[in-house]
């Protein structure tokens, strides 16, 4: 059977991730997961929940070297985890903040004992491509959310095929830091399969704050991927942060404009790669935003069209993977974005997309964090559109005419609703039932 190799080029004594302030080598990784796998509960599922990066990657190789699949909820909601644990066999949650604990099937994952570094561990990690590695879920944003089944090679090839896209065979070391925790699939993907699978450092903080962000380059003399969102890199362009280190920005869970691809290029002078993909696919496909609204394909994948959708072939997967958006195809490599199905939205005999619209919105130069929302309550479509703003000013007449000069007349929402947080989970998108809910509230 097929085995593919955690850090497959790494010599023993190189970096392998940033913890605490240390470089941890690849023969202290083995060290830790030796020291794991002997203290581990002996369960079927592993719910991991850490938070620092590091002891994920760690709690999650000690899990697969105990033929355990790794259960990564959508959000950390006490019930919710308590739902999806109850859906499965014997399990155990591995924690690495005492806050978190919650009855008696957990492994608080402290500092590891002095007596790790004596471990018998093996001189490399590699787990069969067939073998079930995690179970996680959908960010349940428009309704329950819904769980997917991944595999070492899965996960592996996807890292595989997107590094190649980036250029990562031609940098090394590099060091990958991210804003987006590794318990859903874009940060998994970016934040601990893309340094794992390309021999890159892995660094233990979730930066959050443009200022965060900064102060943690600041640490690093290696090169950074920084994988980040349109929220935290929008941030980050109002406040003029400059890193001189990040060579690579990479963003995912929502489209952002040309305009602010730009305006990040000439900040950072770094090659963006934002990506395309979902829960259910990984990423499938990649653009230079400040080049062109054009997504290009991973080498081997096909989309063809399927009734009203589409279905994406991935050289990797069993099956082709239905689409829930809506595509414009170009060619057979390359095809334009115009929204997912559930956010399209028809005024006037005009469309639009709201995904589209809520990146113009954070444009805006005074505007904190913000988007755009459709009642279902009111019959009238066009009283339906509001804006919720997170602003230090409320200067609603400045800010209806910057929407004016974006977005077309059809689609300027008739209601600001100033607000001091929109609501967003880890990875920055939105829950409507939060959203319908605030709206309520307002109005």
């Amino acid at each position: 059977m097929d085995r593919l190799t955690v850090f497959p080029k790494i010599a023993e004594h190189d970096p392998v991730a940033y913890n605490n302030g240390c470089l941890i080598t690849y023969k202290e990784l083995l060290n830790d997961v030796a020291y794991l796998v002997k203290h581990l509960p002996r369960q079927q599922y592993q719910t991991n929940l850490c938070e620092n990066r590091y002891k994920f990657l760690v709690g999650l190789l000690a899990a697969l070297t105990l033929n355990q699949i790794v259960l990564l909820p959508p959000n950390r909601a006490k019930l919710e985890i308590e739902n999806i644990e109850k859906q499965h066999g014997p399990s155990y949650r591995l924690i690495d903040n005492p806050q978190d604990i919650d009855g008696d099937d957990y492994y608080l994952y402290d500092q590891l004992s002095e007596s790790c570094t004596n471990s018998q561990s093996e001189s490399r990690i590699s787990f069969p491509t067939h073998q079930t590695a995690i179970k996680l879920y959908t960010s349940g944003t428009t309704g329950t959310p819904i769980s997917h089944v991944k595999t070492w090679g899965m996960l592996y090839k996807g890292a595989l095929l997107t590094g190649k896209r980036m250029g990562l065979h031609k940098i090394h070391p590099f060091a990958a830091l991210a804003t987006v925790p590794p318990q859903h699939m874009y940060g998994l993907e970016t934040s601990i399969m893309l340094p794992v699978v390309w021999n890159g450092i892995i660094t233990s903080w979730k930066p959050f704050m443009p200022e965060d962000i900064s102060d943690y380059a600041a640490e690093l003399s290696y090169p950074l991927i920084l994988a980040t969102t349109p929220l935290h890199i929008s941030s980050c362009v109002k406040v003029k942060l400059r890193i001189t280190n990040v060579i690579k920005i990479v963003s995912a869970t929502a489209p952002f404009s040309q305009t602010l691809a730009k305006q990040i290029r000439n900040l950072f002078s770094a090659e963006i790669n934002e990506i395309f993909g979902t829960t259910e696919t990984g990423a499938i496909a990649t653009r230079n935003t400040a080049e062109t609204d054009t997504w290009t394909l991973l080498p081997g994948m096909v989309i063809q069209p399927a009734h009203d959708s589409f279905l994406v072939d991935i050289p990797h997967y069993d099956i082709p993977i239905m689409l829930h958006d809506r595509l414009d195809i170009v060619d057979d490599s390359n095809f334009s974005l115009l929204g997912r199905n559930s956010d399209m939205i028809k005024i006037a005999g005009k469309r639009a997309s709201l995904g589209d619209l809520n990146a113009k919105l954070l444009e805006i130069e005074c505007i904190e964090d913000g988007v755009f929302y459709v009642s279902e309550e009111v019959k009238d479509v066009t009283l339906r559109m509001s804006a919720f703003i997170v602003s230090a000013e409320s200067n609603r007449a400045r800010i209806m005419n910057a929407l004016r000069e974006r977005i077309d007349p059809a689609f300027i929402p008739r209601r600001l609703h100033f607000v001091v947080e929109v609501p967003r989970n880890e990875t920055g998108k939105i829950n409507r039932d939060s959203l319908s809910k605030l709206f309520r509230e307002l109005c």
